[in-house]
């Protein structure tokens, strides 16, 4: 990847659900579609290079920390409570802020057979699945990757 585009997604805010659905709806690439011109190989690089930004590991540990509150947690004492989250950190760390909040909306939602069962760290919601929305990501990574306006995509 591109160390300027790589920099300058780690600077930007991070990205919401909401972002990503606008991103998906308005760079076809991200949705499958092979590039067609220069500026989308551009703007699909550039829109790859944010969507793969980890989550910083304070944010992993609040949106856990609200997630487990869908199931039965006893009072426990303060360090055992920031052991159990320094542990989602470590396993969350290189997944972005979207896809972990897509993976606890699954988890707790109507399409997890398995919806009230606590999940731990190794079951992680991003875990036992791959990355929401990373077939459409991977396409549009290899499309972007070697694509210019002159290729055509491959047969």
């Amino acid at each position: 990847m591109n160390t300027s585009l790589a920099v300058a997604a780690e600077k930007a805010p991070a990205l919401t659900l909401a972002d990503v659905r606008r991103m998906k709806i308005s760079l076809p690439p991200l949705s499958g579609a092979y590039p067609r011109t220069d500026d989308e190989v551009a703007q699909t690089r550039a829109a790859i290079a944010r969507l793969d930004v980890p989550a910083s590991p304070d944010w992993i540990k609040g949106r856990i920390g609200t997630f487990l509150m869908h199931f039965y947690v006893s009072g426990l004492p303060a360090p055992a409570v920031r052991a159990i989250s320094d542990d989602w950190a470590a396993t969350l760390e290189d997944f972005p802020q979207w896809a972990i909040e897509a993976a606890c909306l699954w988890w707790i939602g109507p399409d997890n057979d398995k919806s009230g069962v606590k999940p731990s760290p190794a079951r992680s919601p991003a875990a036992p699945r791959p990355k929401p929305g990373c077939c459409a990501l991977q396409r549009a990574r290899l499309s972007a990757g070697s694509a210019t306006a002159t290729t055509r995509p491959p047969s």
